[in-house]
């Protein structure tokens, strides 16, 4: 395998060079909040691995 930037990987859709998930609709239609991606993956490693 080589590494190379997702900018020179062909895709039928043009991806914007920075995006971020806005959910602020979803909060505001259905008054859900998502916790932040750190903490999301701190319980999914604590959860699913051994860690010393």
């Amino acid at each position: 395998m080589t590494a190379i930037a997702s900018s020179e990987y062909p895709t039928a859709a043009t991806r914007p060079a920075y995006s971020l998930l806005n959910s602020q609709k979803l909060s505001h239609t259905f008054g859900i909040t998502l916790p932040h991606w750190q903490k999301t993956l701190e319980l999914v490693l604590t959860s699913h691995c051994s860690i010393p």
